[in-house]
């Protein structure tokens, strides 16, 4: 329905992190967790994703390290995760600016690590740590230029977003 109201918007989906988005004559738009909009752009909360501790099936998680997200050098609001469980920064021993990096880790048996729900427990191999509400809920925001924003195409990218996300959005916990 969307690609049929919009045939001549073309979406094109660039998995990295990167620090900034298009300062051309394109109409951009970023997705990003925890990376922060900067002057000349504007961001808006679109969806909520829960997060929670997962690690393998068949290793007593007590043994493992930790995997924790991390922006690098990316400007990112504080994700103070692993202090509210109890874990110290050396206990990390795996950084990743990836949910998909961080599940990998944690399937080779050698850590436990804050995963997405939709990625964990669509995942045999994996097992929910804790129970009851997620250990974090991170909010998934877009990031435009300002001059752009109004545009009635990232607009309506913005609104299919939205009704896309909605099915695992986490604003009822």
């Amino acid at each position: 329905m969307f690609q049929s109201k919009y045939s001549k918007l073309q979406l094109f989906f660039v998995g990295d992190v990167v620090d900034t988005i298009a300062e051309t004559t394109t109409l951009s738009l970023s997705l990003r967790f925890d990376v922060m909009a900067k002057r000349n752009e504007v961001e808006a909360e679109i969806a909520q994703f829960p997060f929670s501790v997962y690690h393998r099936r068949d290793v007593d998680p007590k043994v493992l390290h930790w995997a924790s997200v991390s922006g690098g050098h990316i400007r990112m609001r504080t994700t103070s995760w692993p202090e509210n469980v109890g874990v110290s920064p050396e206990q990390v021993g795996v950084l990743a600016n990836d949910a998909q990096l961080v599940r990998a880790a944690v399937r080779t048996r050698k850590y436990r690590g804050i995963v997405p729900e939709l990625l964990g427990e669509a995942d045999a191999n994996l097992k929910r740590l804790t129970k009851g509400p997620p250990d974090l809920i991170r909010k998934l925001r877009t990031i435009t230029p300002r001059r752009v924003r109004a545009r009635s195409e990232v607009q309506a990218v913005l609104a299919w977003l939205r009704d896309a996300l909605r099915p695992f959005d986490a604003e009822g916990y």
